[in-house]
């Protein structure tokens, strides 16, 4: 129960300094909460699936994982770096 409160907690943060850089248009910390959002992500990947699976496996999955959510989030961060200079040029 107690990591639960704290990955929600961390997760709220994350999502508090991504909207106090969007609202107040610091491409900074917008970046640093994507940063921190992907180093979550990854150090709950490797908790969680350590153990499980064989190794090859693990290592396999996690390539593809990351592959594809890095492509994600590059695409939401280009976005909203488009969004908040596009709103300070107006």
């Amino acid at each position: 129960m107690p990591a639960l409160f704290w990955n929600a907690f961390f997760l709220g943060v994350l999502y508090w300094i991504s909207d106090f850089g969007i609202r107040h248009g610091d491409r900074l910390m917008v970046n640093r909460a994507f940063v921190g959002f992907s180093l979550w992500v990854l150090a709950r990947y490797f908790d969680t699936f350590w153990s499980l699976m064989d190794r090859a496996h693990f290592f396999m999955a996690g390539g593809l994982l990351l592959l594809a959510g890095g492509g994600w989030l590059e695409s939401k961060r280009r976005t909203l770096m488009r969004n908040i200079s596009d709103r300070g040029q107006s």
